[in-house]
């Protein structure tokens, strides 16, 4: 097993990737393709079933994108689930503490390490040395979604194994009590992404976030976020549609 966005990580660069909701395999092999280094399956709050992640996971197989799955809740039975599917990791969701992540970090290993159930029923018959490399190529990540996660940031990314964390910026923005659209003006909204930077700096692992404003990517660099997501397959297919849609329209002299 070859985890090469996990490898970027480790060698401090940055990692580009996107949210997939849509339950289909087509949109994880184009976005697979067109260069991604890393895929979030989202079974959390998109209409995602087990059978369809194996599915969109076959899809990227052959490529050097990483397809790893946000399950619904970081319990072990659902971690245990996509990973026995063949998923390269597991993004868990409202992790706030240092518990939380090692509750998940263990639910990844198997004993004696670890409670992970044996069971890889697909990936150990894709890949004969599965068992003895997967601990050391599944890229575990910790979605930081609340205040109290950011507090605890240092903390939760001491834990071994895991690699990095990862900011979900509505529900934090939702948490600190500002909703939707985001509060970039907000100074203790924005000293959460420097924080969590700096946790990261701090412990050797890597900070991150979701951002839809592609013009503050430089800014969330500088302050060492190098687990970018830029978007989701939902909102890429409405922007282009939109496009075509306006373009279309703007022609139409009736």
């Amino acid at each position: 097993m070859k985890n090469h966005a996990k490898a970027k990580l480790r060698s401090g660069q940055c990692i580009v990737g996107a949210f997939v909701g849509l339950p289909h395999p087509d949109v994880c092999e184009w976005l697979a393709h067109l260069g991604f280094d890393w895929l979030i399956l989202d079974m959390e709050h998109g209409p995602l079933s087990l059978e369809m992640v194996q599915r969109m996971l076959q899809a990227v197989k052959g490529t050097e994108c990483t397809a790893v799955v946000r399950p619904p809740t970081h319990s072990d039975i659902d971690v245990k689930r996509v990973l026995d599917l063949g998923a390269y990791g597991v993004v868990a969701p409202m992790v706030e503490t240092q518990q939380d992540a090692e509750q998940i970090v263990r639910a990844c290993q198997y004993p004696p390490r670890g409670t992970r159930g044996y069971g890889p029923r697909r990936p150990l018959r894709i890949d004969n040395n599965y068992l003895a490399t997967v601990e050391e190529e599944l890229l575990i990540v910790a979605l930081i979604e609340t205040r109290k996660g950011i507090d605890n940031a240092q903390e939760i990314l001491t834990v071994s194994g895991l690699d990095a964390g990862v900011i979900g910026p509505y529900d934090l923005s939702y948490d600190m009590g500002y909703g939707s659209p985001l509060r970039w003006d907000e100074a203790d909204y924005t000293t959460a992404y420097e924080r969590l930077g700096e946790a990261a700096r701090v412990t050797g692992k890597a900070a991150g976030t979701f951002i839809n404003e592609m013009d503050r990517i430089p800014w969330l660099i500088e302050r060492g976020h190098r687990a970018l997501l830029v978007g989701e397959a939902d909102a890429f297919l409405l922007r282009g549609a939109s496009i075509a849609l306006e373009a279309a329209k703007a022609h139409d002299t009736r």
